[in-house]
């Protein structure tokens, strides 16, 4: 092949441009949901060290590192539920879910997906978690805060948002900053 290419001035392409496009939808049909990038760990760990939450939420740390964790029925080996991070404190925890453009719905799915937490804690020993350790840190707690993060949120967004009580964060230049609660700003 070589040769021939040399022979009709042809070039003869070793790496498939396909071959991305090939390995996602190969993952995608495997079940394999996260394909993070880092955004997830970078604005889970802001969640920590941002002083909104600190003011709202108290000490803060991070479950599992600040790595995905995911939420399987116990007995099922499918996977119910992938989280994208989380964050505790002494009862709360706090469940982000990360998009680049968070749109209205991810709203509704974060709050559905905020739910479903809330059933893990209630019955934890109905799920089992990826890694195993990551459901031994959500011991003892009671509250599930919902917290959408992105890079850019629409009006509507954070309208919906605020509504419905999730927590927006977005870059603000600097890093990632937490939208402060109405009650906080006017007090």
């Amino acid at each position: 092949a070589i040769s021939a290419s040399k022979q009709d001035g042809t070039f003869l392409l070793l790496d498939n441009p396909a071959d991305e496009l090939r390995e996602d939808v190969s993952a995608l049909k495997g079940g394999e949901k996260n394909r993070a990038t880092g955004l997830e760990q970078q604005t889970t760990k802001a969640l920590v060290s941002d002083a909104t939450f600190q003011s709202d939420y108290g000490n803060l740390s991070v479950v599992n590192g600040g790595e995905p964790v995911e939420f399987k029925v116990s007995g099922d080996s499918n996977i119910a539920f992938e989280l994208d991070g989380l964050v505790r404190n002494g009862r709360q925890l706090l469940l982000n879910s990360v998009k680049w453009t968070p749109t209205e719905g991810d709203v509704t799915e974060v709050c559905d997906t905020a739910l479903r937490l809330r059933g893990v804690l209630e019955s934890p020993s109905d799920y089992v978690t990826v890694p195993e350790c990551a459901l031994a840190e959500l011991q003892g707690l009671t509250e599930v805060v919902a917290v959408l993060s992105g890079f850019y949120f629409a009006d509507g967004v954070k309208q919906k948002a605020k509504s419905r009580g999730v927590r927006c964060v977005h870059t603000d230049g600097k890093g990632f900053a937490v939208e402060a609660l109405e009650s906080k700003q006017s007090a």
